[in-house]
């Protein structure tokens, strides 16, 4: 991002940490979900019940120790579904698996809106 904006990654950094601290947010994958408007994840087909859980977690930026803590399961059995996810999305960060998950999750209600218009003009 700091190569379109012609400052160094360090600055973006702390840009995004004076953004989180401004938002009330814990990270910037929390942030994501701040300004996406979307209070929380629809389930996404391709993961399990626990993998859409854990993201529903990590979108709010929750940490994997207090997931674990909250859903009674092993840290390192975190670790292992935020790789699943990660393989099964084919993402490269959580940051990345969140933004996909909302951007799939905004077009499926973009297509859910023109369906009901379609549905409700057709009556006329």
């Amino acid at each position: 991002m700091g190569q379109y904006l012609y400052i160094s990654p360090h600055t973006v950094s702390r840009h995004i940490r004076n953004i989180c601290k401004k938002c009330s947010a814990a990270n910037s994958v929390h942030l994501i979900s701040l300004f996406a408007g979307v209070s929380c994840l629809a389930p996404y087909p391709g993961l399990t019940r626990r993998e859409n859980q854990i993201v529903s977690f990590l979108a709010r930026g929750i940490i994997p120790h207090a997931i674990a803590e909250a859903t009674g399961i092993c840290i390192s059995t975190v670790y292992k579904h935020r790789e699943n996810i990660l393989l099964k999305l084919e993402a490269h960060s959580t940051r990345e698996v969140v933004a996909l998950l909302y951007q799939a999750q905004k077009q499926q209600e973009q297509k859910a809106k023109t369906h009901y218009t379609i549905k409700i003009s057709s009556y006329r």
